[in-house]
């Protein structure tokens, strides 16, 4: 049975007027019989307002249904977020790659490069040879090669855009953003340089004391990262190591015929770690890796035709896998407080406070 309304606020008003009617006859009249009466009908009062044509056991079942709703909720938001800034390390073995340059970089920090042959096509804002002078000041491309030449210094700008391809002559550097200078040295050889249009412009015979090598130096213009990259090739049959590169950006990939805009993985074989959850995987020749937003440090080691990469930093988004068919291996929510270890004491000390809340909230 539901009361109506009216009648249970009459009710209320008249449980507070017998509330008072009782303390009444018990302080003023020492009355306990008046009092007991008034009580008698407050007791039966509440009785009449507690009706309700719910079933008792219905409420607490629901709280529970919604707290469990809740934490439902929560777990599968829980497994299909995803968690941005991940710690990853990466050994791979590639032929190309692209990456961005926050910081810039020197070649010569890694020790140099001995080569035989040096080559940038053109693009070229300046070369300076102090054996020439003034007669090579305006080439727009040159071709050195000799013996003991020796790549001394390469340094790109901040925050330049490289692409880095290998093959079994040697490594071949293409600059689409910033600028980059550099310096060569040869014992003996021969320097070619060239006019726009590669035609050539002058040739130089460079034949240097025991000891004094030639210096070549060379820079070229500021690229904005729109029209043709300027080109550096580099033929070397030595082992070099590039170390210490911090990326921005990283991109596994190499346009398949240049200006299709279609692309292909330059990936070999390769593995890598989500060191915040402790889980590996594994990539082969041809298939994709993609990352997001990476932020660390890169070695590039040559190994035959391709090098081997080590990349250690963070990542928001990482995906592998065929084309089409890439698996996005980014931890959740889920997997990483499950995981990491730094959130195992936050997470006891939330399961207490839920049982403890449970055990209480008969008290509320």
């Amino acid at each position: 049975m539901t009361l109506p309304e009216p009648i249970r606020d009459r009710l209320a008003r008249g449980v507070e007027e017998r509330a008072a009617a009782a303390a009444d006859a018990l302080l003023a009249e020492q009355n306990t019989a008046a009092a007991k009466a008034h009580l008698d009908w407050m007791q039966t009062a509440a009785k009449l307002l507690a009706t309700d044509d719910k079933p008792a056991g219905l409420a607490p079942l629901y709280r529970a249904g919604l707290l469990g709703l809740i934490c439902v909720t929560l777990l599968l938001l829980a497994w299909t977020l995803k968690v941005g800034n991940n710690a990853v390390r990466l050994e791979l073995r590639v032929d190309g790659l692209s990456m961005t340059l926050p910081d810039g970089w020197d070649l010569g920090d890694s020790g140099g490069v001995p080569a035989t042959r040096l080559r940038v096509p053109e693009g070229l804002a300046s070369l300076y040879v102090p054996v020439l002078g003034a007669q090579a000041e305006s080439p727009r491309g040159f071709d050195l090669n000799g013996r003991g030449l020796r790549v001394d210094t390469l340094v790109f700008s901040e925050d330049a855009a490289l692409d880095l391809e290998t093959t079994v002559d040697g490594v071949h550097f293409f600059l689409s953003r910033g600028k980059v200078a550099g310096r060569a040295s040869v014992a003996n050889g021969r320097l070619d340089w060239f006019s726009p249009g590669r035609e050539a412009a002058g040739s130089e015979t460079l034949d240097s004391p025991p000891n004094l090598p030639e210096a070549v130096e060379f820079a070229s213009a500021e690229l904005a990262g729109t029209g043709a990259p300027f080109a550096l090739h580099l033929d070397t049959a030595e082992a070099w190591r590039f170390s210490g590169l911090r990326v921005s950006a990283l991109r596994l990939r190499r346009e398949r015929v240049p200006g299709s805009n279609r692309w292909g993985s330059t990936v070999l074989e390769g593995n890598g770690q989500l060191l915040d959850v402790g889980r590996e995987f594994s990539v082969r020749s041809g298939e994709w890796l993609r990352l997001q937003g990476p932020d660390g440090v890169l070695d590039l080691t040559r190994d035959g035709a391709g090098l081997k990469l080590l990349f250690v930093g963070r990542v928001d988004r990482i995906e592998a896998g065929p084309d089409g068919l890439e698996r996005n291996l980014t931890p959740s929510v889920l997997e990483y407080l499950s995981q990491s270890k730094s959130t195992a004491l936050l997470w006891g000390g939330l399961l207490f406070l839920w049982g403890l809340a449970w055990k209480l909230r008969a008290l509320w």
